[in-house]
């Protein structure tokens, strides 16, 4: 394997004029020296556009996919991964800014250990539209970061900041890329993922994030949002991937916090779904309570 093996950034941007310049550069401005960088347009309507050809014309070398229609997150990563060639894999956001080491950070954390370890995780800092540190990621969330098999966990609680993962090519083509159904991939990608991979934690910080009011975070509280509907569509994909106990118990209680964040936010319809779907689970714990034991 070479030394440094290739890696390719798959950046996506909607409406992010305001951010996607700098976002770029902190892409081209790494002290790795084999990158691949791919950028999307999902149809925005703002300047995006040119501010991207603007910086081809520059003589940027990287590669520019514009989508004539908006097709979302999902299915713009899945164009993107197919043109790639990287054996690491990073989807960052047009609106956030990777640090300048990231990339030699995540590639020197996996080429250290086993196959088996898939995704690499840092530390995140947060900034605000003005690119003003405003707090870190893990520092208003209790649930700290760890490593290793991670699935139960994160059925339960999602910890892992999605635009701080570094994963392996193998990791993707082993989900066959991101569940185009869905609205937003990070809960998807965790679940899939970490369910046949391994995970790594640094704690050093390797991106900041951007928090604005076009956040999909922002977007999930927002009264009678429609994205409540992915979220039960990806607790729908764990009860078929769970193996054992535990699993099925941690998704019982994932499933009846999201009745009650259902409740919460006016998506009353969805609770009637997640109602047959824990009646399912409850069979499957009480199947494996009454299971004889092995000697």
């Amino acid at each position: 394997m070479s030394s440094h093996p290739l890696v390719t950034v798959i950046c996506l941007c909607y409406n992010h004029a305001k951010f996607v310049r700098q976002a770029i550069e902190s892409v081209l401005d790494q002290d790795y020296p084999a990158i691949e960088l791919i950028v999307v347009d999902d149809a925005s309507t703002d300047n995006s556009v040119d501010i991207i050809e603007e910086m081809i014309e520059k003589k940027t070398a990287f590669t520019f996919l514009k989508n004539q229609t908006n097709q979302g997150n999902c299915a713009s990563f899945n164009r993107a991964f197919t043109h790639s060639k990287g054996e690491f894999i990073i989807d960052l956001a047009a609106d956030d800014v990777l640090l300048p080491d990231r990339i030699s950070c995540g590639v020197v954390d996996l080429e250290s250990k086993g196959d088996q370890y898939g995704v690499q995780y840092g530390a995140v800092e947060l900034i605000d539209e003005s690119s003003k540190f405003i707090g870190h990621f893990y520092d208003s969330n209790p649930n700290k970061p760890i490593s290793g098999d991670l699935y139960e966990q994160l059925i339960e609680k999602f910890f892992v900041s999605g635009p701080s993962m570094f994963m392996r090519r193998v990791v993707l083509e082993d989900m066959e890329g991101y569940d185009e159904q869905l609205d937003f991939e990070d809960f998807d990608l965790c679940i899939r993922s970490s369910r046949n991979f391994l995970y790594s934690f640094t704690e050093k910080t390797v991106v900041k994030k951007r928090i604005h009011s076009q956040n999909y975070s922002k977007k999930q509280k927002q009264f009678r949002n429609k994205l409540g509907r992915t979220t039960l569509q990806v607790c729908e994909k764990i009860f078929g991937l769970n193996e054992s106990l535990a699993e099925h118990r941690a998704l019982q209680r994932r499933i009846k916090y999201e009745m009650k964040k259902s409740i919460q936010f006016g998506n009353i319809g969805l609770c009637s779904s997640y109602y047959r779907l824990l009646k399912s689970v409850n069979r499957k714990v009480k199947a494996f309570a009454q299971a004889p034991t092995k000697p």
